[in-house]
């Protein structure tokens, strides 16, 4: 960025952009600007508007301008974006074998990460990329790397994560043109039945029904429940502005003592009212579901900003699948990176139903590369 001609590369591919996305970017970094000065912890805001918001930005945006860069298109190919998503497939591969290395000391595997689910959340995207590329360009190196990954990603036993590999595969399905319709479902429908049995076998499943059959059990679905509710009573007490910019975890906690102090009221209407059993589990950064999480954040308006980055992303990368479509022929390359992403981004919008998937350092680079990288 210091030398001359990158500053004009990147303001020349900036200003190539679209209108609408720099208008819903800049809404969005105002936003959470906003959510920093609101803040009632200054500094830990400041510290995450910088690694979460404006790093990653900038990150994508000069993924952007390397891709864009003259040089790099050879024969009608986009060779940086070519070189982005194999260095992502390559890092999946090493970070999914190191975690299978795992599989005989831990009951559930985490790589590099502190929790499986870290694992799985960086995993499941770049998956979906080895997966539709090594398919559609019979790449065997994808192909292989995306088994290895799946392996990993089975053996972190995130629910979520397999929630999310299901709904992208059925919304990949109609898409594909490598197999014939009949074939592709059949496959999907045994990729399921055999998630289900492994998750069945491996006692999985019963952990995750036990508060079903013994009302008094907790869990980790019982955690999100929690989370999940406690998230939307602190969206009714600032449902415009939100909390401040990484301010959940303290606000959680204080609604969670009250929460505690009611239940000692054995007639309290709150108590009688919950569906779930309160549980003393405070250390959470995030209430692991992207629309709790923006909007307490970053506020109403900064969420509706990421749900139109999202929105002009999906609809880019779909419409650009159709117009090739109706040309005819096989997919070029740049055509089946920008279905891959756009599918890669899917699934990190569906596992962020259930967990966190921006608010990591690598995960919000991550996020940013796919949408800027699809307009």
């Amino acid at each position: 960025i210091c030398n001359k001609a990158s500053r004009y590369q990147l303001f020349d591919a900036i200003r190539a952009l679209p209108g609408s996305f720099k208008l819903f970017a800049c809404i969005f970094l105002l936003s959470a600007v906003v959510s920093t000065l609101y803040s009632p912890i200054l500094r830990s805001s400041l510290g995450i508007l910088k690694g979460w918001i404006i790093v990653p930005m900038l990150f994508g945006l000069l993924a952007h301008a390397a891709s864009t860069r003259p040089g790099f298109r050879l024969s009608g190919r986009n060779d940086t974006a070519d070189h982005i998503l194999r260095s992502l497939v390559l890092s999946g591969l090493v970070v999914a074998l190191l975690g299978i290395s795992q599989i005989d000391g831990l009951s559930r595997i985490q790589s590099i990460y502190d929790v499986p689910n870290s694992l799985a959340l960086f995993l499941v995207p770049v998956f979906i990329i080895a997966a539709w590329t090594g398919v559609q360009q019979k790449n065997r190196l994808y192909q292989l790397s995306s088994l290895i990954m799946l392996i990993a990603i089975i053996a972190t036993q995130s629910f979520g994560a397999i929630v999310a590999i299901v709904g992208t595969v059925v919304v990949a399905v109609p898409l594909s043109q490598f197999w014939e319709r009949a074939m592709q479902y059949r496959v999907a429908f045994l990729f399921l039945v055999a998630i289900i049995l492994f998750f069945t076998l491996s006692g999985r499943t019963a952990y995750l029904i036990s508060p079903l059959i013994h009302p008094n059990t907790t869990n980790s679905a019982t955690v999100r429940l929690q989370l999940w509710d406690i998230g939307i009573r602190l969206i009714k007490n600032h449902p415009i502005l939100g909390i401040g910019l990484g301010q959940f975890e303290p606000a959680y906690q204080a609604e969670l003592h009250s929460l505690f102090a009611q239940q000692a009221n054995e007639a309290s209407e709150a108590n009688a009212a919950r569906t779930y059993r309160l549980q003393p589990e405070y250390v959470f950064r995030d209430p692991h579901n992207w629309i709790l999480s923006f909007w307490l954040n970053i506020g109403l308006i900064g969420l509706i900003s990421f749900i139109g980055l999202n929105y002009l992303a999906i609809i880019r990368g779909f419409t650009l699948s159709e117009r090739s479509e109706s040309k005819g022929g096989d997919l070029e390359s740049e055509q089946i990176y920008r279905q891959a992403t756009t599918l890669a981004l899917i699934s990190m919008l569906i596992f962020g139903l259930f967990d966190t998937i921006y608010w990591k350092n690598d995960l919000s680079a991550l996020w940013w590369m796919f949408v800027i990288f699809l307009l």
